[in-house]
């Protein structure tokens, strides 16, 4: 009963030739499967006579997965994460180095959102016209995973086009939607297609924090039977792939919630955090250039005049009462907002 089922596993080489066409087999009866895209990057020098530091030339290769599997997939994403310097804090939800291709949170943010689809495209092309072209109005006229990309393409190209589009579908959602959640869905569509290219993770601890479940008991019946603790997936989207907790296979990040005991985050587990952000239209949204000159700009004006004005030790007293209210409201902010304010 699941939603969407994401694979965040490299399915690129073949198996055992029954196994492989058992599972392309269920991977096109199920008509709800999400593949990732392996991204191979490859680095080569381009150093100069006499120059002491070669340049650097970084070529990069969608891998997919095998055709068989591919061929009954819904949708086909990469998802690779950017180390800056070491640690993971942010992701894309579109590549420019991959064709605009959207990621796989991204993927499977749409597919998930099926329930909404029609009325989506109704407000898309009420809003954009004939700019959209001939998109299916029945999601079951959509063919394979290229038909999905190529129309979740057109969609972000409409939205960069045209930066008012994400306003004005954002008031019509408020005012037109009655059910609270068709209009979270219809939100994080907006968003996800209208915002930024590259976010921030909010993420919701360490390693296991999003519920993870082991793969032999949904697969075997009897220990489904034996134990109470497995979650309804009815509705929910699925993330497939290598549990930092279970073993360290590789797929595993350095983020702020990196533990002591060297346990990192998985990659499937930021990917499911990447899409449930997005759902909740939660990612962490840093201050504007403008908003932190002016916070810097009230704070440095307070602390001057309350310096300039008072005694020593009233002035010291008062500046340090101040930080600690600015220090706590950013906190705040943080917390309910999802607005990270500057600290230092």
């Amino acid at each position: 009963g699941a939603s969407v089922i994401v694979f965040d596993l490299i399915l690129t080489r073949p198996q055992d030739a029954a196994e492989d066409r058992a599972l392309a087999k269920a991977v096109a009866n199920a008509r709800r499967i999400v593949l990732l895209e392996y991204l191979d990057a490859v680095r080569r020098p381009l150093a100069e006579a006499g120059a002491p530091a070669p340049h650097w030339l970084t070529t990069e290769r969608v891998v997919s997965p095998l055709p068989a599997l591919a061929e009954g997939a819904v949708g086909l994403a990469p998802f690779s994460l950017p180390k800056v310097p070491s640690r993971v804090n942010q992701f894309w939800t579109f590549q420019h180095v991959a064709g605009e291709r959207p990621t796989l949170p991204v993927v499977a943010l749409q597919h998930h959102a099926m329930p909404v689809y029609r009325h989506w495209l109704a407000l898309l092309k009420e809003e954009v016209g004939d700019r959209l072209g001939a998109l299916p109005d029945d999601p079951a006229d959509i063919g394979g995973a290229q038909d999905w990309q190529h129309l979740m393409v057109t969609v972000r190209q409409a939205f960069r086009s045209d930066p008012t589009l994400a306003e004005r579908l954002a008031a019509r959602v408020r005012t037109t939607v009655p059910e609270a959640a068709d209009r979270r869905l219809l939100g994080a569509l907006i968003d996800v297609f209208g915002g930024e290219d590259s976010r921030y993770l909010n993420f919701y601890g360490y390693a296991g924090r999003v519920p993870t479940v082991a793969l032999h008991s949904l697969l075997d019946p009897g220990a489904a039977r034996r134990s109470q603790a497995l979650p309804d997936l009815s509705g929910r989207a699925v993330f497939v792939g290598q549990s930092e907790l279970v073993s360290h296979l590789g797929d595993d990040f350095a983020t702020v919630f990196s533990r002591p005991d060297g346990v990192d985050l998985s990659g499937v587990e930021i990917a499911a955090t990447a899409f449930a952000n997005l759902l909740d239209g939660r990612t962490l949204e840093p201050a504007g250039f403008r908003a932190k000159l002016a916070l810097l700009g009230a704070f440095g004006f307070g602390v001057g005049l309350i310096a300039g004005l008072l005694p020593g030790i009233v002035a010291v007293s008062l500046c340090l009462v101040l930080a600690a209210a600015y220090y706590a409201g950013a906190q705040v902010a943080f917390m309910r907002a999802d607005l990270w304010l500057p600290m230092a």
